[in-house]
């Protein structure tokens, strides 16, 4: 994934936005406190990885701002349900998960 710095979004409003919305019901999240769930991936290391969603979508800084929005428009298989998110906040989010390394 490319740096942090090719996002636009605000990293640490990112960090505080993945506990508003309740990503880590599904998501452990290095940084975001919660319930640290399992249905979906663990986003440790997520900036560091080549694809998102199993291998189905190449992980880039735009990618990670469409999944994030509209998850099953990336790959219809995917379990993830949409969030209804500003694309401030998607791109917020997704700053945040490119610091995770």
């Amino acid at each position: 994934m490319q740096s942090t710095a090719a996002l636009s979004g605000n990293p640490a409003r990112g960090q505080a936005l993945a506990a508003q919305y309740g990503c880590t019901i599904c998501h452990v999240i290095p940084g975001v406190e919660g319930p640290n769930g399992s249905l979906g991936p663990s986003l440790q290391g997520v900036a560091s990885r080549a694809t998102l969603s199993f291998g189905t979508v190449q992980n880039t800084p735009a990618n990670l701002v469409r999944f994030i929005q509209a998850p099953s428009t990336m790959n219809p298989q995917s379990s993830m349900p949409p969030i209804e998110l500003t694309p401030t906040d998607a791109q917020d989010l997704a700053a945040f998960l490119g610091t995770l390394r």
